[in-house]
């Protein structure tokens, strides 16, 4: 279940004076020991958005997209690479702020260096638009984050930071997935393989994760291991089971227009997402993310 809510105007301003007055203590180098600092203003967030992350915290949702969270009241130009990436405090505040009050955010050791803080800039960059990477273009296919990892982040966020009004943010709710029997006993065989994204350097890469696509935790709730760019069957009956998967995660997808603001908070163990193609534009006006991994 998706839940939305929006702060008023007041509400944002004041959360937005409240994170100004701290976000000059804010580098990406020293984001562990700002987030003490971070506490102090929690408490400036609307109990509407509080009580909600309560609910997500207890499995009551598994997504919520806060609207109207402060961002830069002036944002600069969309980044065209990894190298020349604006300084935005105010945002990267906002989205540890809200992050902060689901777990700890966090980041795997050895990624490229356009993802090699906490908090993650997606933008498109010409280099590489056909990748399978939050800078390409073209269709990103269904995934949860880090779904090669033994401890993939438990929940994401994605705040935007400029919308280009017209490119969609894909999910499907892992419980809304009605999977035949048959299909589901193939799944939750360890008959796959997830090798690493080209979101690492090559020397961090190891072997593909051998694992099951569904499977359940100590409670017995489901959850879902995939990345379909970089997801195989180990014989044709397991490949065949993921072409089957990906047709029942179409008939189950939610579209989402992500605008200035806009925070979507998800649980990434039960959500799928993906990213419909666009034409980017690379003069400063391009759609622009900030993005945390979280673990709890």
């Amino acid at each position: 279940m998706l839940k939305e809510i929006s702060l008023n105007d007041n509400e944002s301003k004041v959360l937005y004076e409240e994170i100004k007055k701290i976000s000059n203590n804010y580098t990406p180098s020293n984001v562990e020991s700002y987030k003490n600092t971070l506490k102090c203003i929690e408490k400036y967030v609307p109990d509407k958005v509080r009580n909600n992350i309560n609910l997500i915290n207890k499995g009551l949702y598994d997504a919520i997209l806060i609207k109207n969270l402060p961002i830069e009241k002036d944002i600069p130009n969309t980044p065209s690479d990894s190298k020349n990436i604006p300084y935005l405090p105010i945002s990267d505040t906002t989205i540890l702020l809200i992050s902060g009050m689901v777990g700890q955010v966090f980041n795997l050791d050895g990624r490229i260096q356009i993802y090699e803080n906490q908090v993650h800039n997606l933008f498109p960059i010409r280099a590489i638009k056909d990748a399978q990477l939050g800078g390409g273009s073209t269709f990103l296919d269904w995934h949860i984050e880090d779904a090669f990892h033994e401890k993939a982040p438990q929940y994401c966020s994605l705040l935007c930071i400029r919308s280009d009004n017209k490119t969609k943010t894909l999910i499907s709710f892992l419980d809304d997935l009605c999977i035949p029997d048959e299909l589901e006993k193939i799944l939750k065989q360890p008959r796959f393989k997830i090798e690493y994204d080209e979101t690492f350097k090559d020397e961090y890469k190891k072997l593909p994760l051998i694992t099951p696509i569904i499977l359940e935790n100590e409670s017995k709730r489901k959850y879902i291991k995939i990345d379909y760019p970089v997801t195989y069957g180990i014989d044709e009956e397991s490949q065949k089971a993921l072409y089957d998967l990906k047709v029942i995660i179409n008939k189950n997808k939610k579209e989402l227009s992500l605008e200035e603001g806009d925070l979507l908070l998800f649980n990434n163990l039960k959500i799928i997402h993906a990213r419909t193609a666009y034409i980017p534009n690379y003069e400063g006006e391009g759609r622009w993310l900030k993005r945390t991994m979280i673990m709890i």
